[in-house]
C-alpha cells in the first residue's frame, strides 16, 4: 500500500512539474481509496499511506535473504554515500 501511495505521490509531482491536467481521478481520492483499502483489512489508514523510505525497502529485502540484511543495508549506504558525494 505505501508502494502504491509512494506511486500516486510521485506522479502526481511530475504531473505538476509538467503542468499537465488532472487525470480522470484525482491524486487525493486515489489515496482515501488506499486509506479504504487499509481500513477494511485492519490497517490504520494513516500508517498504509505513510512515506516510504529506500531504507526501509533495502532493510525489508535484505532481511528476507540466507545472509541477513546485514551485508545489503551496508552495500547500499556505501553506493549511496559515493552516489551523494
Amino acid at each position: 500500500m505505501r508502494f502504491a501511495a509512494l506511486d500516486i505521490k510521485g506522479g502526481e509531482a511530475v504531473r505538476k512539474l509538467l503542468g499537465a491536467p488532472e487525470g480522470r481521478k484525482p491524486a487525493e481520492a486515489r489515496i482515501e481509496q488506499l486509506r479504504e483499502i487499509a481500513r477494511r483489512r485492519g490497517v490504520g489508514p494513516k500508517a498504509a499511506v505513510r512515506r516510504l523510505t529506500y531504507g526501509e525497502i533495502v532493510e525489508a529485502a535484505g532481511g528476507t535473504m540466507p545472509g541477513g540484511r546485514v551485508p545489503f543495508v551496508l552495500a547500499w549506504k556505501m553506493c549511496s554515500a559515493i552516489a551523494h558525494v
